[in-house]
């Protein structure tokens, strides 16, 4: 079957998108660790709160670097 372009676009665009979105997190990951700002794995780069709650998770990190 042929991918029909929109479809193709649409993962095209997820993968640049999930590469983006591990980048972000590496580097708030790193942020963290080296202001010794203790967050759950679960809301870290990899952690699934990441992608199934992200506004919480902002708002988990976010407060977790006010209260430091």
């Amino acid at each position: 079957m042929k991918i029909p372009k929109h479809i193709e676009h649409k993962i095209d665009l997820r993968a640049r998108l999930a590469q983006r979105f591990w980048e972000l997190g590496l580097e708030i990951d790193e942020f963290c660790d080296k202001n010794g700002i203790e967050i759950d794995s679960c809301c870290s780069c990899s952690g699934v709160e990441t992608i199934c709650n992200p506004k919480e998770t902002a708002e988990y990190i976010k407060d977790a670097i006010r209260n430091k």
